[in-house]
């Protein structure tokens, strides 16, 4: 049996219209998202650790 995880993705769906604006078919766009979820879970630690030495040094000025 295969392993199943979750991905994220971003899901777009469109209409493709024809000449006379009837909706004729639908096409999408499916972007993973895996990436940019990782960097959101490590922006903010990584915005801390940057944070700490430069307001340590602001106290010192």
């Amino acid at each position: 049996m295969p392993l199943r995880r979750h991905v994220p993705v971003l899901y777009n769906l469109f209409p493709i219209r024809d000449a006379d604006g009837a909706s004729t078919h639908f096409a999408t766009v499916t972007r993973d998202l895996t990436e940019r979820k990782a960097i959101d879970t490590t922006l903010p630690e990584t915005k801390e650790r940057y944070r700490l030495p430069t307001r340590a040094t602001n106290d010192a000025i």
